[in-house]
C-alpha cells in the first residue's frame, strides 16, 4: 500500500537528523514532522496550481522523496546493511523512569485508546465531513487546488494545510481509513515538544515526564487526537514555534546554525493551518524580534527578510486564489452570500474583557446545573458591571449559556483551567524568590497570556471555541508543570499523586466521546446527576410535538433565541432537584438519550459510521447510491448539507474513480472561478429542496425521496446550474 511511503519518509528523516549528535530522539523527530510538512505543502502547491493534483505524480514524487532520503542515508554510512537500524546507536537511548509503573500503564492505556479509535472509528466529525475532508475531495476530483462551486464557504478561504496532508492520506491510501491519523501524530508530537519546553525550563526528567501527562490529560486534547479537523494539527506547530524560539534564547549561537528557520518554519504551518495562531504568537512573535534586535541587529534584519520570504512563499498562491474569486485575500466581501465574519466588529475593553469572561466560561462546566447557573448569573452581572450586552451579536457568534460535554467541539478544560488560575496566583506569590528558570517561565507565561489577550480582541467568541483554545493549553503545560515541580520537590508521592488523578479525570474522555464511545457512560452520568439539556430546538427528531409540549408547557424552559435554531428554549433557572428528575424522566421516556446509549462496536460497515448511529439516514445514503443508474456516474448537488464527504465515499464505492459530483446550484459570486467553468454533464440531481424539479428545463424520467434528499433522474445529461 502506497501510505508505508510515509512512514518511510518520515523516518529516513528521522534516522538523518539523529545523527546530527546536538539532536536528541524528540528533536529529530520534531525537525523529520516538519520536514515532512514541508514537502506536503510544495508537493501539494505545485501539483495543485499545475492541475495534476493526483495519484499518479503523488506517487512518484513520494517514491522519488524516500529513494533520495534512503540513497543519503546509506551514501553517508547513516545505516548500514552490516547491523540492523534497530541495533543502531539511534536507539540507544534508555527511557527514564518517570513515574510509578501504575501511571505508566495509565498513560499508556490513554496513548492506545486513542491509536485505536484513530483507526478504527470512521471520520464522523460534523466539520471534517462538511469541510474539512470535503474540499480534499474536491480538489482530488478536480486535480487542482483552484476555488470550485460550493455553497459552503468554509471548504474555500479557511486556513487549507490541515487539508493538504488529509488529501495526501486518502491518494495514498485509496480511502479515508488513515485520515484521523494526521492528528494523532500531532498528539504524539506535540507531547514531545512540551515535554522539551518542560526541558528548557530546566526541569528534569521526572519533570518533563508529568508535562507529559499534563499535555496528554487536556480533555479537549484528547478528543481532538483522533479526528480529522485541525486544531491538533496547528498546536503542534505552534508549540514547535515556541520550542525553537526558546532554543534561541538559550543558546544565541543557534542563529549562526540557523536554527531560528526551524521556528519561523513551525510558525508559517501553523498560521497556513489556521490563522488564529498568530493571534496566540503575538506577543511571542514581538518579544523574540526585540530580542533579535537587542542581540544582533544585522541578523534581526536577515532573519526579518527570510520571514518576509517564507511567508509570501507559504501564502501567496492561498491569498491569490482568494483574490482572483472575492477580490480579496482573505474572505469575500460582507454582500457575499460567502460572507462569514469571525472577526469582532467592535473593538476596546469592554470587547476583551465580554469576550474572556466568555472564554472562562467555556472551560468551567459541570454536569451540575446549578453549578452551571450560577457562572451564567456571575457572567451576566459582570456585563451590567461593564456596560456591556453579554449577547452583542458584533461580538458574538450565539447567546452566551454554560454547559457541559463530552464531546470534540464544546468540551472545557475544567482542571487545567483552574491549574493554570493556581499558576498565575503561586507565580505571583513567589515572583522575588530566586528560582533558576523562574523568569523565563513567567515571560513565557505572560506572553501566553497576552496572545489570549490577543485572541478574545480579534475574534468572535463561539460556544465550540474551547476546541480554538487548544494551542493555548497545550503551550501552558510547561508552566503547569513547572509550578508542580517546584511546590514537590521533596514530595515525590505528590508528583505520582498529580499524574495519577490527570491520567483518571482524562478516561471519561476517552472512552465517553460522544462520537466515540467505547462505553455508553455518559447517559449513566447524566442520570446520576439529574442533568438536563440546556436549550432544546422545536425540531429536536427524538421528541414529537405533543412530549415536546408538554415540557415547555409545564414552564420548565423558556422561549430563547440561539443562532443554531430558529426557536428553541432554554431551561428555567434555579429548577429544583425534582424539576430537574421530571424534565429527565419526561426526556428518558422518548428517544432523546438513546445517541448517548449508543457504542462504537455497534457498527457493521465502514461507511455507517459516518453518521454516528443515525441509522436512518445511513439507509437513506444507501437508497440513493442503489437508486442511482450504473450510468449516473456525474451527479449535481443542488443542497446545503454537512454530508458532503459520505456523498463522495459512496459514490466512489459504487463508481469507482468514475464519480464526480459537482454543485449546481450556488452563489452567483463563484460562477467565474476555474473549476466552474469546466464542462460538467449530470444525469443525476441530489438536492434538499423539493421543488427543485420545478426549475430544470429537462425530463425527469423519476424522482424519489431519501430523508431529507430528493434524487432526480434525468433523461439526457444536463449542464444547467442554478446561481444564487
Amino acid at each position: 500500500m502506497p501510505i508505508i511511503l510515509v512512514v518511510l519518509i518520515i523516518f529516513g528523516l528521522f534516522l538523518w537528523f539523529k545523527n546530527n549528535p546536538k539532536n536528541g530522539f524528540r528533536i529529530a523527530t520534531l525537525k523529520a514532522l516538519i520536514s515532512y510538512s514541508v514537502f506536503v505543502f510544495f508537493t501539494t502547491e505545485i501539483f495543485g496550481n499545475l492541475g495534476v493534483l493526483n495519484f499518479k505524480f503523488i506517487f512518484c514524487s513520494y517514491l522519488l522523496f524516500a529513494t533520495a532520503t534512503y540513497f543519503f542515508l546509506f551514501r553517508r554510512q547513516i545505516l548500514s546493511f552490516n547491523a540492523p537500524f534497530y541495533q543502531s546507536k539511534f536507539f540507544s537511548e534508555p527511557i527514564p523512569d518517570f513515574f510509578s509503573k501504575g501511571v505508566l500503564a495509565f498513560l499508556l492505556i490513554i496513548i492506545a485508546s486513542l491509536l485505536f479509535l484513530t483507526f478504527y472509528v470512521t471520520p464522523n466529525n460534523t466539520d471534517a465531513l462538511g469541510y474539512h475532508l470535503a474540499r480534499a475531495m474536491f480538489w482530488i476530483q478536480n486535480q487542482n487546488l483552484f476555488h470550485y462551486p460550493t455553497t459552503s464557504p468554509y471548504q474555500l478561504y479557511y486556513n487549507v494545510f490541515s487539508e493538504y496532508l488529509l488529501l495526501h492520506t486518502i491518494v495514498l491510501s485509496g480511502g479515508d481509513g488513515f485520515v484521523n491519523s494526521v492528528h494523532f501524530v500531532a498528539f504524539i508530537g506535540t507531547l514531545l515538544t512540551t515535554s522539551l519546553i518542560a526541558k528548557n525550563f530546566g526541569m528534569s526528567a521526572r519533570g518533563q515526564g508529568l508535562v507529559v501527562i499534563i499535555s496528554c490529560s487536556i480533555p479537549m486534547g484528547i478528543l481532538q487526537a483522533s479526528t480529522s479537523q485541525n486544531d491538533y494539527l496547528a498546536s503542534f506547530y505552534f508549540c514547535c514555534t515556541l520550542l525553537f524560539g526558546l532554543n534561541m534564547l538559550q543558546n544565541p549561537s543557534n542563529l549562526l546554525e540557523k536554527d531560528y528557520k526551524w521556528a519561523i518554519l513551525s510558525l508559517l504551518l501553523a498560521g497556513f493551518t489556521k490563522y488564529s495562531i498568530f493571534m496566540y504568537g503575538l506577543g511571542f512573535i514581538a518579544f523574540f524580534g526585540i530580542y533579535l534586535l537587542k542581540t544582533d541587529w544585522l541578523k534581526a534584519i536577515k532573519i526579518g527578510f527570510v520571514s518576509v520570504g517564507l511567508f509570501l512563499v507559504t501564502f501567496s498562491a492561498f491569498f491569490y486564489r482568494n483574490y482572483v474569486v472575492f477580490g480579496n485575500i482573505l474572505m469575500p466581501n460582507s454582500k457575499s452570500m460567502l460572507y462569514y465574519n469571525y472577526k469582532n466588529e467592535e473593538v476596546g475593553i469592554r470587547v476583551t474583557l465580554s469576550n474572556l469572561s466568555k472564554i472562562v466560561g467555556n472551560h468551567i462546566g459541570l454536569p451540575i446545573n446549578s453549578w452551571n447557573s450560577a457562572y451564567d448569573k456571575f457572567i451576566a452581572n459582570f456585563h451590567h458591571l461593564i456596560g456591556y450586552d453579554l449577547n452583542n451579536m458584533r461580538t458574538t457568534f450565539a447567546s452566551y449559556y454554560t454547559i457541559f460535554s463530552i464531546g470534540e467541539d464544546f468540551s472545557g478544560n475544567f482542571i487545567h483551567f483552574f491549574l493554570l488560575l493556581f499558576c498565575v496566583i503561586w507565580l505571583s506569590f513567589h515572583i522575588r524568590k530566586k528560582i533558576v528558570h523562574q523568569k523565563t517561565v513567567i515571560i513565557y507565561f505572560a506572553l501566553l497570556i497576552v496572545g489570549l489577550i490577543a485572541y478574545a480582541s480579534i475574534f468572535k467568541w463561539q460556544t465550540f471555541h474551547s476546541r480554538t483554545q487548544l494551542p493555548f493549553f497545550l503551550a501552558a503545560s510547561p508552566v503547569i508543570g513547572f509550578v508542580i515541580g517546584q511546590i514537590s520537590k521533596k514530595h515525590a508521592w505528590f508528583l505520582n499523586s498529580v499524574a495519577l488523578f490527570l491520567l483518571i479525570t482524562a478516561l471519561p474522555y476517552i472512552y465517553c466521546n460522544s462520537l466515540k464511545p467505547i462505553m455508553p457512560m455518559a447517559y449513566y452520568f447524566k442520570k446520576i446527576f439529574v442533568y438536563v439539556p440546556h436549550t432544546i430546538g422545536d425540531d429536536e427528531k427524538s421528541l414529537n410535538k405533543t412530549q415536546y409540549q408538554a415540557i415547555v408547557k409545564r414552564g420548565l424552559y423558556q422561549e430563547s433565541i440561539v443562532n443554531f435554531s430558529a426557536k428553541a428554549y432554554s431551561v428555567t433557572p434555579n429548577l429544583t432537584l425534582a424539576q430537574r428528575r421530571e424534565i429527565f424522566d419526561m426526556l428518558d421516556s422518548t428517544t432523546y438519550y438513546d445517541f448517548v446509549r449508543h457504542n462504537i462496536f455497534e457498527r457493521k460497515e465502514w461507511k455507517q459510521g459516518y453518521f454516528t448511529f443515525d441509522n436512518q439516514t445511513y439507509q437513506d445514503f444507501r437508497g440513493i447510491f442503489a437508486y442511482l443508474r450504473a450510468n449516473d456516474t456525474q451527479v449535481g448537488l443542488a443542497a446545503n448539507t454537512q454530508w458532503i464527504h459520505p456523498l463522495f465515499m459512496f459514490g466512489r464505492d459504487k463508481f469507482g474513480d468514475k464519480f464526480r459530483m459537482n454543485y449546481i446550484q450556488y452563489p452567483q459570486d463563484l460562477q467565474y472561478c476555474a473549476n466552474a467553468k469546466k464542462p460538467f454533464a449530470y444525469s443525476a440531481i441530489i438536492s434538499d429542496d423539493k421543488n427543485f424539479i420545478n426549475k430544470i428545463n429537462a425530463k425527469v424520467i423519476s424522482s424519489k425521496q431519501f430523508g431529507n434528499f430528493y434524487v432526480l433522474l434525468l433523461q439526457k445529461p444536463l449542464k444547467d446550474v442554478f446561481l444564487q
